[in-house]
């Protein structure tokens, strides 16, 4: 049997970007001929990251994540053992990490029953440990998600082993903005910036808190729209109670919505007028490109790959990390010049269409795949 089945290897129990990139990406490759299975880790949640893979037609295998032990090696290496029965018996030709911690735990199992291996790096990884680059060692090429991503591995990792792979959204379905804005209680006529992220210390809501309070007097009818989950887990929920006491300190309760997770993102698109992203890490963020998709301009710090993303001045405006002024002027800029966020949305829904097209992607995904298997059957 010839082996041409692609198996993505999803780390982590929750759905989140990693778990909705891989379905685009397994999405592009079907398009475009190539088998996809995912790997589902037995987590706690992971049962709706199974239930996604499913709904969207693509069969799904559940594993163990069984790290080694130099006290005692056996468990991670008969793990292995079974997971490269897996792959022989379901005609995986090569195992996809969808982040390096899906590589950790498949690599090995995918070069014991001889399929080729790859992973994805999503973001910065200055420091590991030697067991986490021993797991690595097997695999044979890294995508990575930007330019900017290239380079801050603690791994190795070869000019010849290393590429950009950008992702690729879809312009987000039109929703009436009216409803939109009824459902999270936004007034009809408030200029509303929004931004779509974990509540999360990685996240740099604490600018975006001070930025509010410096606008406020100038801009009263300003909202902000926060998406994301804020008691799933405990550092969601430290993280909160700790935005809550800024919040109060800083006079600014009053101006921010936080409606948890938001599985409709096509209506917290409808409802904003700028979507933000205040971030101290990023690797290349898709929930830019669904904005731009959908004519918002971006205020977002200047990170990671996000500069590759939006064209500052002409799609948005970026923002050095932590810098509380340079948000506070975009913010204010952008608030008092409704010609200003017209234009820099329409040149982020070209740039998102010519750029970061789906078309663009599954081109790129399938000469990847190619590259590594083989065409498809």
């Amino acid at each position: 049997m010839s082996r041409r089945v692609i198996a993505h290897a999803l780390p982590w129990g929750n759905v989140g970007g990693t778990e909705l990139a891989t379905l685009r990406l397994a999405e592009a490759l079907r398009a475009g001929g190539y088998a996809s299975r995912m790997l589902v880790p037995h987590l706690p949640g992971a049962q709706d990251v199974a239930d996604l893979m499913r709904d969207h037609g693509f069969p799904v295998s559940r594993y163990h994540q069984v790290a080694p032990r130099k006290a005692n090696p056996l468990p991670f290496f008969a793990n292995g053992a079974r997971l490269a029965a897996g792959f022989l018996r379901d005609g995986v030709g090569l195992v996809h990490g969808a982040d390096i911690a899906g590589a950790y735990f498949t690599a090995w199992a995918a070069r014991l029953s001889g399929a080729r291996v790859t992973s994805h790096v999503r973001c910065a990884h200055p420091a590991l440990a030697e067991v986490e680059r021993w797991l690595l060692k097997p695999v044979e090429r890294f995508a990575f998600v930007s330019r900017a991503t290239i380079g801050q591995q603690d791994f190795p990792c070869a000019p010849e082993r290393a590429e950009v792979l950008y992702d690729a959204a879809r312009p987000p379905q039109p929703v009436p903005v009216a409803a939109a804005r009824a459902h999270y209680g936004l007034d009809p006529e408030a200029v509303v910036f929004g931004m779509a992220a974990r509540i999360h210390p990685q996240k740099d809501h604490e600018s975006l808190i001070r930025a509010a309070a410096r606008v406020k007097a100038d801009h009263p009818g300003i909202r902000f729209l926060m998406v994301g989950d804020t008691t799933g887990e405990a550092v969601h929920r430290d993280q909160f109670a700790r935005l809550e006491a800024l919040m109060r300190e800083t006079g600014t309760r009053d101006l921010f919505v936080f409606p948890g997770f938001e599985g409709e993102m096509a209506r917290f698109y409808a409802a904003i007028d700028v979507c933000l992203l205040a971030s101290h890490t990023e690797g290349f963020p898709l929930g830019i490109l669904e904005a731009m998709g959908a004519g918002l301009p971006v205020v977002a710090s200047d990170v990671g790959g996000v500069s590759e993303a939006v064209a500052a001045g002409v799609t948005g405006f970026l923002a050095a990390d932590r810098d509380v002024d340079a948000f506070a002027a975009a913010i204010g800029e952008l608030a008092g010049d409704g010609g200003l966020r017209t234009r820099m949305g329409a040149a982020g829904r070209q740039r998102a269409e010519t750029r970061f097209g789906p078309e663009r992607f599954a081109r790129e995904a399938c000469a990847f795949a190619a590259r590594m298997i083989g065409p498809p059957q």
